[in-house]
C-alpha cells in the first residue's frame, strides 16, 4: 500500500504523496509498460512512501541528505545489492520529473546526478568482425543454406535494428515496412516493433537484401510469408530438416549463441549484438533522443551505462 507523507507546514499539496504515487503509476500503465514494470515500480515506490512517513519529510524536503537517508533504510528492508538500490532511486527519480512535468513540484532532488550504476565490461563484436559474421552467412544463405538465410536477417536485426530477443520473435511479415512506404522518420524500409516500447526501427539495404533472402527461403520451406505470420521458423529436429513456422524467444537467444559459437569459436547473446547496435549509434553522432527511441528505451538515462563504458573504456570488444 502506498503511503501518503506529511504535508510541510509552509506548503500544503493540493495532492497527498499518495495520490501522486498512484497517477504516476497509472501513468506508466497508460504508457504501455508491462505487468513486470508496473510490479517493480510500484514496490520500490511503496517503500519510499513508508519512508517519507517515517521521515517525516514533505515532497520539497526530499533532497541530497534525504535521499542518503533512503538509501540507508533501503539497506534495512534488505535492499543490499547495487543494482537493487539504483533502480529504487531512479524510480524515484523519475516520480519526481513527473510531478515537475505536471506542476505540482520542482524538487531539488532533480538536480541531483542520477544515481549510476557499475556494471561489467559490455562485451560486443568488433566492427570488422561483425562484418565477417554477416558475410560468413551471406555467402552460405547465397548458397542456398536456408538456416543460414534465417541467421544472417535475425543476426542483422540484432546487431543493426538494436531489437530484443522477445521482439526478434514476435517479429510478422506485417511488420515490415518495404521500400515503397514512407516511415515517420521519413526513410523508406524498416520494421515496426509491437510490444513495451513499441517504435520503427529504419532498416539500411544489407538488412533489407537478407529479409528477402529470409522470404525465399521460406516459401521454399513451404511457409507462409502472409502479414501475420512471423519472420523467423525453427527446426523440430536436428537433422534440420522439417522447419516449423515461428521461432520463441529462447529459440532466438539460442541461435545467437550457436552461430556466434560456430563462427567466431566464442558465445556472445542477443544482448551483445544489441548492445553493438546502440554502440554505433553513439559512434555515428545520433541524437540521444533518437538512439533511446530507436532501442526502445523510455528514459534517456538508459543510455548512460553505453556513454559511460565507451568512456571509461570498458568495452570488450571480439576481434577478427
Amino acid at each position: 500500500m502506498l503511503i501518503s507523507s506529511e504535508p510541510s507546514s509552509s506548503h500544503k499539496s493540493p495532492l497527498s504523496l499518495s495520490d501522486l504515487l498512484t497517477d504516476y503509476l497509472e501513468s506508466l500503465k497508460k504508457r504501455g509498460h508491462s505487468p513486470h514494470t508496473l510490479s517493480s515500480y510500484g514496490r520500490d515506490l511503496s517503500l519510499f512512501g513508508e519512508f517519507m512517513q517515517q521521515a517525516r519529510l514533505s515532497l520539497e524536503g526530499y533532497n541530497a541528505i534525504a535521499q542518503e537517508q533512503f538509501v540507508e533504510f533501503l539497506n534495512k528492508k534488505g535492499r543490499h545489492s547495487a543494482a537493487s538500490i539504483r533502480r529504487a532511486l531512479m524510480a524515484v527519480r523519475s516520480f519526481f520529473q513527473y510531478i515537475a512535468v505536471q506542476g505540482h513540484l520542482a524538487s531539488p532532488v532533480l538536480h541531483i546526478k542520477a544515481p549510476q550504476h557499475l556494471k561489467k565490461p559490455l562485451h560486443v563484436p568488433s566492427v570488422s568482425a561483425f562484418e565477417s559474421l554477416i558475410e560468413v552467412l551471406r555467402q552460405r544463405a547465397l548458397a542456398g543454406d536456408k538456416k543460414a538465410a534465417r541467421d544472417e536477417a535475425l543476426v542483422l536485426l540484432a546487431g543493426v535494428g538494436g531489437l530484443k530477443a522477445s521482439e526478434l520473435a514476435a517479429l510478422t511479415w506485417g511488420d515490415v515496412i518495404c521500400s515503397s512506404t514512407t516511415s515517420q522518420e521519413g526513410m523508406g524500409a524498416g520494421v515496426r516493433v509491437i510490444g513495451e516500447a513499441p517504435r520503427f526501427v529504419p532498416l539500411t539495404g544489407v538488412v533489407s537484401a537478407a529479409l528477402q533472402r529470409l522470404g525465399e527461403a521460406r516459401i521454399e520451406l513451404g511457409l507462409s510469408t502472409q502479414l501475420a505470420e512471423k519472420l523467423f521458423f525453427g527446426y523440430q529436429s536436428v537433422s534440420h530438416v522439417v522447419a516449423t513456422a515461428g521461432l520463441e524467444r529462447h529459440g532466438v537467444k539460442f541461435i545467437v549463441r550457436t552461430v556466434t559459437r560456430e563462427i567466431w569459436g566464442e558465445a556472445y547473446a542477443v544482448e551483445a549484438l544489441r548492445a553493438y547496435a546502440i554502440l554505433r549509434w553513439l559512434e555515428e553522432g545520433l541524437a540521444w533522443d533518437i538512439i533511446a527511441q530507436r532501442a526502445g528505451y523510455s528514459s534517456l538515462n538508459s543510455l548512460e551505462r553505453f556513454v559511460r563504458a565507451s568512456r571509461q573504456d570498458l568495452v570488450v570488444k571480439k576481434e577478427d
